[in-house]
């Protein structure tokens, strides 16, 4: 849960251009156990953007140790609120028309996502 919560982080962060605060996960469903050496893949998807706060999909997956297996382990929903300095609600910034890409390492290989300006997502 910690690794999705620093996905998104990183891919709200981003689009706010500025410091950003976990405001609530939703829906959580844990289908698959992880592992002893198994790799984890976070991937997030930007579903809605408000005023002050983001909504993202997120799912784990887990490539299975010395395989090419992978497996759907946990997702989740996910609402980011954008911050002042001083900790006070602020406004996203309007996108800019380009592509962001978001990366998160664990245990020293990465996961990644694309978005593109219409706010899907796919692997990278």
């Amino acid at each position: 849960m910690a690794q999705m919560d620093l996905a998104c982080g990183i891919r709200a962060a981003e689009r706010a251009k500025g410091r950003v605060v976990t405001a609530a996960v939703k829906e959580m469903s844990f289908a698959k156990p992880m592992k002893i050496g198994d790799t984890l893949c976070i991937y997030t998807h930007v579903e809605r953007v408000g005023r002050t706060s983001m909504a993202l999909k997120v799912e784990a997956w887990a490539q299975r140790y010395l395989s090419d297996l992978m497996e759907k382990v946990t997702h989740a929903d996910f609402v980011m609120v954008a911050l002042t300095a001083k900790a006070s609600r602020r406004p996203f910034l309007p996108k800019a028309d380009r592509l962001d890409v978001v990366g998160l390492k664990s245990n020293g290989n990465t996961a990644s996502s694309l978005s593109q300006g219409d706010g899907s997502s796919d692997a990278v």
